[in-house]
């Protein structure tokens, strides 16, 4: 039996005021549809017995009018050519409340498609292959309880788990997301022919026969460094599961210690610092422990000379506190990018969106000192 498994698809994400110049949409969005429709391009070609989609296929509860009509438009062309596929409800996709409703429920007017979203096992019979399907559920307890129902059915060939949770004690799985719910290891049972995980981003052998397929595309630069794309699974006397890249949007994440360097000094370590092919690329740089009053003094204008060819550059300050006022790297620093990230949510022009940032910059370096008194 071959087995597409995919997940994290996010689609409806949307970040940094660039635009596609072929449709006007915003860039980051259009990748994440790019890397979709290429998913859907293989599975065309490959002609698998079964598709899985382990959860967050949307990026919101709510998604916009043009993800939803991208998802449709991907999924009826497997409906058409009848592969059976399964989606399941992430944490990003699924409300509150059960009252609220789910944008899921409209899937289920395709054939061949099979979407689970109230937050319940349900067990899905396709050919010789029982898909035990878990979704996302609207409390921890609900979670827990929709495993305790879980079995394995010898009555047929193949077993296969869908689910979408972060795996308690796996250690890449640091830093907790809005919603999401975790379980144990002791939930992934040997017994099943293959365990198709969603959440986490990142590519991930859980155990012999559980993997996360990571996402198709890079949402964040945590994962910079991270290969991305889905899974085409074998089953059979051994499983064999091959990890399909997409062509993501590559991201460069920066460093520079800029501890005890004046602005000179600094500027000539970020011209050391990026590479010579940026092109199309989002760009970091982190500034460790720069002072404030030498955050203020760069040279923007050389800076986005340095970084124009890039998709977009992202300055992350990580201030140096005065030690003379009490005030520490944590509070300010914390402050810093919170308000740096507001300010890029507002899609300001990139010469006001800087000056807005280090004017921010400069009255919390001055109110901190009065909040700790």
């Amino acid at each position: 039996m071959r087995i597409i498994h995919f997940a994290d698809t996010h689609l409806g994400y949307a970040d940094y005021p660039k635009t596609d110049p072929a449709t006007g949409l915003n860039q980051r969005e259009v990748d994440v549809y790019s890397a979709f429709n290429q998913i859907i391009d293989y599975i065309l070609d490959a002609k698998p017995d079964l598709v899985v989609h382990a959860g967050d296929l949307f990026d919101s509860v709510r998604p916009s009018n043009r993800a939803i009509h991208e998802a449709f438009r991907q999924f009826v062309r497997l409906s058409r050519v009848e592969i059976p596929t399964v989606i399941i409800a992430g944490n990003h996709s699924t409300p509150r409340q059960k009252v609220t409703g789910s944008i899921f429920r409209l899937l289920e007017y395709l054939p061949h498609i099979h979407p689970v979203f109230e937050g319940e096992y349900k067990p899905i019979e396709i050919g010789d292959a029982k898909v035990h399907a878990i979704p996302h559920a609207f409390n921890e307890q609900m979670f827990k309880e929709n495993f305790l129902r879980l079995a394995v059915d010898k009555s047929f060939k193949y077993n296969i788990l869908v689910t979408h949770a972060t795996v308690i004690g796996v250690t890449e799985f640091a830093g907790a997301e809005f919603k999401e719910l975790a379980i144990n290891r002791s939930y992934l049972s040997p017994d099943f022919d293959y365990i198709a995980l969603g959440h986490m981003h990142r590519f991930i052998k859980v155990a012999e026969n559980a993997f996360y397929s990571g996402s198709p595309e890079r949402l964040s630069f945590s994962e910079a460094q991270d290969a991305k794309g889905f899974l085409d699974v074998e089953l059979g006397s051994s499983l064999k599961v091959t990890h399909m890249l997409t062509k993501a949007r590559d991201m460069v994440d920066l460093a520079v210690d800029c501890a005890d360097l004046d602005a000179f000094q600094v500027m000539k370590a970020i011209e050391a610092s990026i590479p010579a092919d940026i092109s199309g690329k989002l760009v970091r740089l982190t500034l460790r422990q720069i002072s404030p009053n030498v955050y203020m003094s760069l040279d923007n204008q050389r800076i986005k000379e340095m970084t124009a060819a890039a998709l977009h550059f992202v300055p992350k300050p990580e201030l140096r506190a005065a030690a003379d006022q009490g005030i520490t790297t944590t509070q300010i620093g914390a402050l810093a990018e919170e308000f740096a990230a507001f300010v890029r949510r507002q899609a300001l022009e990139r010469r006001y969106q800087e000056s807005v940032e280090k004017l921010g910059l400069r009255y919390l370096e001055e109110a901190l000192p009065e909040m700790e008194e």
